[in-house]
């Protein structure tokens, strides 16, 4: 009933206008459009569908972008762009190269690939994910990755390597790997997502430098490409960790933190996230008031 509510409320805001004049009146601004993956069908993201937006959602969405915004990249950030929209994914799932890039190609739109350089070496998978596909996808399952979570590292790394050692399931193939990425340039620039996907602000000072510094170095090793351009791996980041990004060559960064950006400090950028069950009404909504809004309404709850 809640999300009903909410639903309707976000319809009166569109029709209303409001939206309209917010983004007729709100000036220049930067959007940062973020995707994980893109699936073929819903069999293929039941252990990350909470990550996942269907492909004829997608090809809608890119077509909207198109039409109406100036697509940028993250380059043309750096270099001092106050305005447009640049499009994202993390982590390098497969199907962004088997679904999401002949979209893309079609619409002669590029996007950016934050890729983690050990997913995509095929060394390991997320463990969240790795923990649906062992023990299924179930609530019980989504409890025990969230009681995970809140463990020191080296705690959930133990723990993780206990429950592990209990199964001999072959893991499927979800990440593209380095030919893919090769071979998709003509659809797809390349950032840093680290090496290991691990939170940031859980690692020491020289552990971090090294993380950042190995992984641009992969990167443009193995791809030919100069990156620039890091997503911070779960979007958390801290004083500390932007001082490394910028000392490690980084010249923009994006977080979790959601909205458009105004004047930002770009190694804090936020983001637009595209959840899964988002209609056109509520995408558009995202692009324009929904985030300021959404920050006024709970200021006066």
């Amino acid at each position: 009933m809640r999300k009903i509510i909410k639903k309707i409320f976000w319809y009166l805001v569109y029709f209303s206008g409001l939206n309209f004049i917010y983004n007729l009146f709100s000036g220049p601004r930067l959007i940062l459009v973020g995707y994980h993956s893109v699936p073929a069908g819903p069999q293929d993201s039941q252990n990350y569908a909470m990550l996942a937006v269907a492909k004829e959602i997608f090809a809608k969405q890119i077509s909207y972008l198109k039409n109406k915004y100036r697509i940028i990249n993250f380059d043309d950030i750096a270099r001092g762009t106050k305005e447009g929209i640049a499009i994202f994914f993390d982590d390098g799932f497969e199907d962004n190269f088997l679904i999401a890039r002949p979209i893309l190609k079609a619409r002669e739109v590029r996007a950016t690939v934050f890729l983690t350089t050990d997913l995509i070496s095929q060394k390991d998978i997320l463990w969240t994910i790795k923990l649906r596909y062992l023990k299924g996808a179930s609530q019980e399952t989504e409890k025990l990755i969230w009681r995970l979570k809140d463990l020191p590292l080296a705690q959930r790394q133990r723990q993780l390597a206990a429950i592990f050692s209990k199964f001999k399931n072959p893991l499927p193939k979800i990440f593209m790997d380095w030919e893919q990425m090769l071979k998709a340039v003509d659809v797809f620039d390349y950032g840093s997502h680290g090496v290991t996907h691990t939170d940031f602000d859980e690692m020491g000072e020289g552990e971090l430098l090294g993380e950042l510094r190995e992984s641009k170095k992969e990167i443009e090793q193995k791809l030919r490409q100069n990156v620039t351009a890091l997503s911070y791996p779960h979007g958390k980041y801290s004083e500390l960790s932007v001082e490394l990004a910028k000392k490690a060559g980084f010249q923009t960064a994006v977080t979790t933190r959601k909205g458009v950006n105004k004047n930002p400090d770009l190694l804090c950028l936020k983001r637009i996230s595209v959840d899964p069950d988002d209609d056109m009404i509520i995408f558009r909504l995202k692009l324009g008031i929904y985030y300021p809004l959404s920050v006024a309404i709970k200021k006066f709850i």
